[in-house]
């Protein structure tokens, strides 16, 4: 049987759930079923399929969640120029960041 991709969907949206878990427990369930690298595509061809071509099915990563915060930290130096030091929090795979305005430099 198919997997329910509203409820995968929706997993994938709370934290620390993979792909890879919900894999694993639907193959509990269904032994015969979608092996890992099918379950990706079809659940990758569900979201284009349900939420447009443009979409990112999935949750974003730490890349693309740390391209937002440099994203947001250009934008605040633009509109703050002169303002203190941006330091980001560590992530815990990554050393401490510090931005520094272009005086500080």
């Amino acid at each position: 049987p198919t997997p329910d991709w509203t409820y995968i969907h929706r997993e994938l949206k709370k934290r620390h759930v993979t792909k890879q878990l919900l894999w694993q427990e639907y193959k509990e369930g269904t032994p015969d079923g979608f092996q890992y690298s099918q379950f990706c595509a079809n659940y990758q061809e569900w979201g284009t399929a349900t939420v447009g071509d443009d979409a990112h099915v999935g949750r974003p990563g730490v890349r693309d969640g740390l391209h937002e915060v440099l994203r947001r930290t250009a934008v605040d130096r633009q509109r703050h120029e002169g303002s203190p030091s941006v330091v980001l929090p560590p992530a815990p795979q990554f050393e401490p960041v510090e931005i520094l305005s272009a005086r500080q430099k």
